[in-house]
């Protein structure tokens, strides 16, 4: 074989495992791109998970104490029914707000 011929051989074997190589990176970089972009959703998932969990935890002692005021309010007293009627509304949208 000519010298020269050898080394065109040599140098296309060389070209076709740089491309070989080059291609396996690519590939690697697309699937941590996939993997970090799955993680940040999760990531971003939870934060509004517990953000949520973390509100309602918040609002439940006020829940409880519109609640209580509903249960000792004189709803007989015709004086006393616009008030118990507006706790009774905003006892509803808290509720309706964690649902």
């Amino acid at each position: 074989m000519d010298p020269r011929d050898e080394k065109i051989a040599n140098l296309e074997a060389q070209l076709a495992e740089a491309q070989t190589r080059e291609r396996d990176g690519i590939l690697r970089v697309k699937a941590e791109m996939e993997n970090l972009r799955r993680r940040t959703e999760l990531d971003i998932e939870k934060a509004h998970k517990f953000a949520l969990e973390k509100f309602i935890n918040e609002l439940l002692p006020v829940i409880d104490s519109l609640d209580r005021a509903l249960e000792v309010a004189d709803k007989a007293n015709p004086d006393m029914s616009a008030m118990v009627e507006g706790i009774e509304l905003t006892l509803k949208s808290m509720l309706d707000v964690g649902a």
